[in-house]
């Protein structure tokens, strides 16, 4: 069986010349890391001590010109489309970082959790980077704003980044190639219009961070919200100890996604590596998931269990055909046609 050629993503046979040359609009797309405003930082992000709020940080695309594209009646810019974050903490160490973060997007007030989550929950360190179960597509001029707060302890020096697929929509190569052009063009489109329906999102307790009492019991609600059905996909949590018993179930239909209580250490990863669900779990708007929690390790346990997954503004009957009408085809297979 012969071996895929790793040069055909970027290479494709041109019957008028006879050759093969580069897929250009390919080459408009860079790896890029985004980082807060030099306005906020120019270094270390700085954290403070529980109880003292931190003013929040805006990750802006630095290069948000609308560019070239704008005499030809295209606005596009160079949008980021966003599918890993990384961070490391310098003072409590990144293994230990305790602290939280909010995000939304300024430009439509998204907003991709319902609380605020442990920042072990949603990224990682660069040797086990985090992913998103749904690309976080920024468009061009808009902002990430986030909102961190220590959880416990004194102040903290961190740095957190996003990484993506810059999308440079005014490069000089696509100007004298209007063909790749066009697939450039098509392929932003779809992502612009799948971002107002399908999006990153983060579910967890309605009180956070949970503090169990030695050998203690609790049940939280996560509530789904009224502005889109959830599709939960992975499960994730940080605790001060991970012997814990979970269970989770929907209290509306009495469905319930175990036998019994699961003790967390053998079932429930982070965002380094999340447990994925053996198929997602898909919760309408305006009802919610239950969880019920109970400490095994004879101390206080401060917990935090989130739901990796994605929200849907859509009606609930046409689930499937918003996802099939605004699919995205991975970038191996759009070399010639999108």
């Amino acid at each position: 069986m012969n071996e895929p050629n790793p040069a055909d993503p970027y290479t494709r046979f041109n019957p008028q010349t006879g050759l093969y040359e580069p897929v250009w609009w390919w080459r408009e797309i860079m790896p890029f890391a985004l980082y807060p405003d030099a306005q906020f930082t120019t270094g270390a992000m700085h954290v403070n001590a529980a109880g003292t709020p931190t003013p929040p940080f805006t990750y802006k695309l630095q290069h948000s010109s609308i560019g070239l594209d704008q005499s030809q009646g295209n606005s596009l810019g160079n949008p980021l489309l966003i599918n890993e974050i990384v961070f490391e903490d310098s003072t409590d160490t990144t293994a230990a970082a305790n602290f939280t973060i909010m995000l939304k997007d300024l430009g439509d007030q998204t907003q991709f959790m319902n609380q605020p989550i442990h920042i072990r929950n949603f990224a990682g360190p660069a040797i086990l980077v985090a992913g998103l179960s749904e690309p976080l597509f920024l468009p061009t001029r808009h902002n990430l704003l986030a909102t961190f707060d220590k959880i416990s302890g004194a102040a903290v020096d961190m740095r957190m980044f996003f990484w993506g697929q810059m999308h440079y929509t005014w490069g000089t190569s696509l100007l004298t190639h209007p063909l790749d052009r066009a697939i450039m063009f098509a392929r932003v489109n779809k992502f612009l219009e799948r971002r107002k329906y399908i999006y990153p999102f983060y579910l967890t307790t309605e009180t956070p961070i949970i503090t169990l009492p030695a050998n203690g019991s609790a049940e939280f609600d996560c509530l789904i919200g009224d502005d889109g059905h959830f599709e939960a996909s992975h499960i994730l949590k940080v605790a001060t100890s991970d012997k814990f018993a979970f269970e989770m179930f929907n209290p509306l239909t009495k469905q319930t996604y175990m036998n019994g209580p699961i003790e967390a250490s053998g079932a429930i990863g982070d965002a380094r590596n999340p447990q994925e669900l053996p198929v997602p779990i898909i919760v309408p708007a305006g009802q919610r998931i239950r969880m019920r929690f109970t400490d095994l390790s004879g101390s206080s346990n401060v917990i935090q269990v989130v739901l990796r997954g994605r929200k849907f503004r859509a009606p609930l009957k046409d689930w499937n055909e918003v996802m099939n009408d605004l699919a995205i085809k991975p970038l191996k297979h759009e070399a010639v046609n999108v």
